[in-house]
């Protein structure tokens, strides 16, 4: 799952697909981040005008995972993501798309 702060970087994101370069103040590196849980995604909403949240469903390929770091940019040799038990960070744009955009109140 993938929380959207506003609804232009949901529909962003419907145009342009996950684009890693609008990571900004990163706590596990410079990537896009999922989670596992919609509860953890649903705290990096925001609600729009007519409060309603998006939050994308999507398919991610976890591959191998080690931690990461705020300068992070890239994976080590041999890893795919940066995360833990419940977020994962991807570093390539096409490590995932969009499934569904789920907006709610």
């Amino acid at each position: 799952m993938l929380g959207c702060r506003k609804s232009e970087s949901a529909e962003a994101i419907i145009r342009d697909c996950f684009n890693r370069s609008h990571a900004v103040n990163c706590a596990v590196g410079q990537g896009i981040y999922f989670a596992t849980q919609a509860m953890i995604s649903h705290g990096y909403t925001q609600p729009d005008a007519n409060r309603l949240r998006h939050m994308f469903m999507a398919r991610v390929l976890i591959g191998r995972t080690t931690g990461g770091s705020p300068s992070t940019r890239i994976c080590p040799p041999g890893f795919d993501t940066t995360g833990g038990e419940n977020v994962f960070v991807t570093y390539h744009d096409a490590q995932a798309y969009g499934e569904y955009l789920i907006v709610y109140k």
